[in-house]
């Protein structure tokens, strides 16, 4: 009997995690413009770490890659319950990062543990 029901506990524990590792990363805009412009390190070969440089970022949805392939992250809406300030939060993100007189198309996807996966928005 002990056997089962640390069995069930086990399984239940095990389908948690695997149930947590599946759900979508969510961020903000704002929380994207700053990884981007202090958080990307190199980027077309380019290091980053001393230029000087401004991003602006918008959802996914309006990316080239998901208007290309037709698949598109769904959006969180987030009330804070102590401020009440009201937030939307997105999966996936279009960027453009201006360094001087050159500006890259970016596509990131927010990933868990504050990571981020970055592509060119083609």
């Amino acid at each position: 009997m002990k056997t089962v029901a640390f069995m069930t506990v086990l399984a239940l524990a095990l389908a948690g995690t695997a149930l947590a590792s599946a759900t979508l990363t969510y961020k903000t805009d704002a929380q994207t413009e700053r990884f981007v412009e202090t958080g990307l390190r190199t980027w077309a070969g380019i290091n980053l770490a001393r230029k000087s440089k401004s991003a602006f970022c918008i959802n996914g949805y309006y990316s080239r890659f998901e208007k290309r392939t037709g698949k598109h992250y769904p959006q969180k809406e987030y009330t804070n319950p102590k401020t009440g300030e009201y937030t939307v939060r997105f999966h996936s993100f279009a960027c453009d990062l201006t360094l001087g007189s050159k500006t890259f198309k970016l596509y990131l996807l927010a990933l868990p543990l504050n990571h981020w996966k970055v592509f060119v928005d083609r």
